[in-house]
């Protein structure tokens, strides 16, 4: 049961992108649109797959917390410009009483190039840490790259670590901007899900250590092919781009239905970044529609070892657009980092 997809069926070909997006004529939102504030930072070590223990030369990778004043929407961006969103809850702690990030059990995920049928001795392994913002209770799974998930506080946590079991694999290509159909040329991605026996958690991986949570669901037997949705163009500025030009980086992602988790969607940015939403409550039928701009911020995102934030912060854009096809949010980072909050 472990063998890729794509032993077994086709490659996805001809499926038409009708959503291009001119980013030189992307309008603001009614109104003027608002920032985000600062809430608070945490300091995370990650370790590589095979390093069983903290030690002083473990990385280390700094997270800030901002709150989106335009949508009440936790921002969690770390030092490598990787995003995780999620809707604020409303005990949010006071932001003079912050605390740190408190471990709570790890995981080793494998995770194997699209074209890789088997897991092998040489297929890529990725370290995941779990902790707990005590700051939110919110949970997050960071990847020794850096790269990160959140989601809010479960019911109960383990008392001990139970691991993880491998659930099912797929395969989807991710056009450029410029591709207007899939072809034997397009990039291809291979995503595992796991099953972290941990929690009520469906761990999808790209291969490229691109972490996406979402509540298990009972998979189909055998694992059956991803079903295409839509595909969207997204322009994402650099913290130094005031507007949208046609220099302004364009990142393709395509939208699928897992058909072995219940067809919930699965979004894919050509950076090979992986976020997760529920299935539509109204089937995304023809014509395909696009994203329309909601909001851009700013994040600063301090390294582990920066105790403040100064001139010389890296700062990363970060573009709000709409889904029209779902309503769902999608957050992108100039890196081509993406979350997604699902419609209201």
């Amino acid at each position: 049961m472990s063998k890729h997809p794509w032993m077994r069926w086709a490659l996805v070909l001809g499926v038409v992108s009708t959503v291009a997006l001119d980013p030189t004529g992307v309008q603001a939102q009614p109104g003027t649109p608002k920032g985000a504030d600062f809430h608070h930072g945490v300091v995370i070590p990650a370790r590589k797959f095979d390093e069983p223990d903290f030690t002083d030369k473990t990385r280390k990778f700094g997270v800030e917390v901002f709150l989106d004043q335009n949508n009440n929407n936790l921002v969690y961006i770390t030092e490598t410009g990787a995003i995780a969103v999620l809707p604020a809850s409303a005990t949010l702690a006071p932001a003079n009483k912050m605390k740190g990030a408190k471990f709570i059990y790890a995981l080793v995920f494998q995770a194997r190039r699209w074209d890789e049928a088997e897991f092998g001795e040489k297929t890529k392994k990725y370290g995941v840490e779990i902790l707990r913002d005590e700051n939110t209770d919110n949970v997050l799974y960071i990847t020794e790259t850096g790269s990160v998930a959140v989601i809010a506080p479960p019911a109960n946590m383990p008392n001990k670590n139970m691991g993880a079991k491998f659930d099912h694999a797929i395969v989807i290509p991710v056009r450029k901007p410029m591709e207007a159909e899939v072809t034997k040329e397009t990039r291809r991605f291979g995503i595992e899900a796991f099953r972290d026996q941990n929690g009520p958690n469906l761990v999808y991986l790209s291969e490229l250590g691109w972490p996406a949570l979402f509540a298990q669901v009972g998979m189909q037997a055998p694992a059956q092919a991803p079903k295409f949705s839509h595909a969207l163009v997204i322009p994402a500025r650099k913290s130094t781009e005031p507007e949208f030009t046609k220099e302004t980086m364009k990142y393709g992602i395509e939208v699928f239905g897992d058909v072995n988790n219940a067809e919930n969607l699965i979004y894919v940015s050509e950076s090979g970044a992986v976020a997760t939403a529920p299935k539509p409550k109204v089937a995304v039928a023809a014509p395909i529609k696009g994203a329309k701009f909601d909001h851009g911020l700013v994040l600063p995102a301090r390294k582990f070892d920066e105790p403040n934030f100064t001139p010389t912060t890296r700062r990363y854009g970060v573009e709000v657009f709409v889904d029209e096809n779902t309503g769902n949010l999608i957050y992108i980072t100039e890196t081509g980092s993406i979350a997604v909050v699902p419609a209201k």
